[in-house]
């Protein structure tokens, strides 16, 4: 049977799975069977590892192009940003600095990224572990405060949702270590409609106000 056969009432098999693997543990495996046929094993396998590709307790909710500038510097990225923006900002945390962010990955000018902000679904809970893994799986790029800030440069309306902190994420090793626990560069529009430019615990949970910036590569 080909993924995009049809059974009477049922639709396609990636509709089928899409209602089904919310509650896989309490569906009969006879039901699946019926709908796949007795050779749909290795069927199912491929759809289910697609379903799963992408953790289902994040959502898309838009993206934006990110063009890295020319005579982008990464040794004083963080400095020059601060001159030029921080006059913009409710609250700019003084730890947002070059030497903190050092270990993120360099960005070269000319580098073109589409930016998927992936929001943390209403009532879900995930881990730094997770959030790591989405971007993974989305061939998202580690780009820290750095990226963060380019974000906000060419994409500022798009995160101009108020309550809602914008997440740039790196591996913990590359973050520094500060108030017991590794800092996650965050912004988020407060009630004065001013940014603030802060951080967030690796170590702690992120909840449904967070929305990850998933750095990808643009293909020309």
């Amino acid at each position: 049977m080909s993924g995009t056969a049809k059974r009477k009432g049922l639709g396609t098999l990636t509709e089928f799975l899409g209602r089904i693997i919310p509650s896989l543990p309490r569906i009969p495996i006879k039901w699946v069977k019926f709908y796949l046929g007795p050779t749909g094993g290795e069927l199912l396998r491929r759809c289910l590892a697609e379903a799963f590709r992408f953790d289902p307790r994040f959502e898309e909710i838009g993206s934006f192009l990110v063009v890295v500038p020319g005579g982008y510097d990464h040794d004083t990225a963080l400095t020059k940003f601060k001159e030029e923006h921080c006059g913009e900002f409710g609250y700019y945390d003084t730890s947002l600095t070059d030497t903190n962010f050092a270990k993120t990955a360099k960005l070269t000018p000319g580098r073109k990224f589409r930016v998927k902000m992936l929001a943390v679904k209403s009532g879900q809970v995930v881990s730094s572990d997770d959030c790591l893994k989405v971007i993974a799986a989305h061939k998202g790029v580690l780009t820290g405060a750095q990226g963060v800030t380019l974000a906000y440069e060419q994409g500022k309306s798009y995160m101009s949702c108020k309550g809602k902190w914008f997440v740039s994420f790196d591996n913990s090793e590359n973050l520094p270590y500060l108030n017991d626990c590794h800092e996650v560069p965050c912004m988020v529009t407060d009630t004065n409609d001013s940014f603030v430019f802060s951080f967030g615990g690796f170590e702690d949970d992120w909840r449904d106000y967070f929305v990850l910036l998933c750095f990808c590569d643009e293909k020309s």
